[in-house]
């Protein structure tokens, strides 16, 4: 296979730095259940096709994050907002990268160090949404 296309529906959760309390290490309960979601989100589109490349293949991968306008902006400002305008807010673009990779590893790929190629964008839309493209490099 030369190419995988799916879309992961809602908003992304970025993968957050390790938080710590009284000395332990607390898992992030909706980073875990995000990655939950990509992967059988992959699963319900690929349903035959674990590990596509184990074998160290050089990977593109492309992220297209879409956000929801706030609900708050009138008609006439979404329609300018989802076509001249990006989103220079939170969630931070790496944070969602490893967020997205991380649950791919070991489903799609074996080693995140097989991506050569990483592209991502963040857009306005009317609603949230994640497609992600992971293709062979060479």
């Amino acid at each position: 296979m030369s190419e995988i296309y799916f879309v992961v529906e809602g908003r992304i959760v970025p993968k957050q730095s390790t938080r710590f309390y009284n000395g332990h290490c607390v898992p992030q309960k909706r980073v875990k259940e995000y990655a939950e979601k990509v992967k059988a989100t992959y699963l319900s589109a690929y349903p035959f096709n674990p590990l596509v490349w184990a074998n160290k293949e050089p990977l593109e991968v492309v992220i297209n994050i879409y956000m929801a306008v706030p609900q708050s902006a009138s008609k006439k400002k979404k329609d300018h907002m989802i076509v001249y305008e990006f989103p220079t807010k939170v969630p931070d673009l790496d944070n969602c990268y490893k967020s997205v990779l991380d649950s791919c590893k070991g489903l799609i790929f074996g080693d995140d160090c097989q991506i050569v190629s990483l592209t991502g964008n963040k857009f306005w839309n009317e609603r949230d949404y994640v497609e992600i493209t992971i293709r062979d490099k060479r």
